[in-house]
């Protein structure tokens, strides 16, 4: 390739990158065409975090990864950073009867008086909200969590062995790994061990696995100087300390910009267990994550019980 075709290649990036996650794709609102699933009761939660505008895609997620644990049982619950319209909340509810949602305040306010060192940072910090969810309900209770953006294609057999045995797994980020080194810095200070290239588009966590206050430890002399998109993530792996953390297999759970672009090969879903789609691959998930699962979703629909009825397109 010549230095010209470099160039323009590398200045054609950004804009591609952002057409192809940001255009209207249809298959955002089939969701309307899976099986609902009824919620049922559980001392554990399975919370999805999204925001009004990406609620479609939480909806995918959810039900993606909703038909197998609710066999544990397990609570499900959508955490709206924002607020939805009445319109969208009765499509989670038909999608998921029995469903709760929840404003990401709460967390916020759960955590204010219990860590105050964590507030700076979850008010200033692009995912410190984030942060502040996982904190306050994983001190309420176990919690399966999830971005809106993490399907499930096969039944996660590794993360419900995991989850019998009450210990916390975590997707790997193989392609990254990065950490915030102001965080890492205070982390070690502290004498705090990590869990290296933790990614925290889902994991499950036992009720106590994350020491709050260590958060606040951690975060006291945080300052927001510039953003880093891996703050948030840098906490949480220090934080994770219980020495049988369980790491799931990144060939099976799989983190990574594969199909960033319309023109590369892609991934077979339908092998692996889940995959997180990180930004630059969001689209992927629309033109090939979705249509898998909708495919999926009509054999699932013949396979169960009569307590499943399919929406209306």
């Amino acid at each position: 390739m010549s230095s010209v075709s470099r160039i323009v290649c590398k200045l054609a990036t950004k804009p591609i990158r952002w057409w192809e996650r940001n255009r209207p794709y249809a298959m955002r609102s089939r969701y309307r065409r899976l099986p609902s699933l009824a919620v049922v009761p559980g001392d554990m939660r399975f919370i999805v975090l999204t925001t009004p505008r990406t609620l479609n895609e939480a909806l995918w997620t959810a039900w993606s990864w909703y038909r197998f644990l609710r066999e544990l049982p397990c609570r499900l619950l959508l955490v709206v950073d924002g607020e939805l319209t009445r319109r969208q909340e009765a499509a989670a509810e038909r999608l998921f009867p029995g469903v709760a949602i929840e404003s990401a305040e709460w967390a916020c306010n759960y955590v204010r008086p219990r860590i105050p060192g964590v507030q700076l940072f979850y008010e200033r910090e692009p995912e410190g909200r984030k942060l502040a969810q996982i904190l306050a309900w994983s001190d309420r209770g176990p919690l399966i969590f999830a971005d809106c953006d993490v399907l499930a294609f096969q039944r996660p057999h590794e993360m419900l062995a995991a989850i019998e045995r009450e210990v916390p797994c975590h997707f790997v980020d193989e392609s990254h790994g990065e950490q915030d080194d102001r965080i890492a810095e205070r982390a070690k200070q502290l004498g705090v061990e990590y869990v290296p290239k933790l990614s925290c588009g889902l994991f499950y966590l036992p009720q106590g696995s994350l020491p709050i206050r260590t958060a606040g430890q951690i975060t006291a002399t945080w300052r927001a100087r510039k953003e880093s998109s891996f703050s948030a993530r840098t906490v949480l792996s220090f934080l994770l300390q219980k020495p049988d953390v369980v790491a799931l297999p990144p060939e099976r759970y799989v983190v990574g910009p594969c199909r960033q672009f319309g023109r590369e090969s892609n991934l077979d879903d339908t092998s692996i267990a889940a995959r997180y789609f990180t930004g630059p691959a969001r689209q992927a998930m629309y033109t090939f994550g979705m249509p898998v699962l909708l495919r999926q979703s009509r054999e699932w629909l013949n396979e169960s019980g009569a307590d499943t009825r399919r929406l209306a397109s």
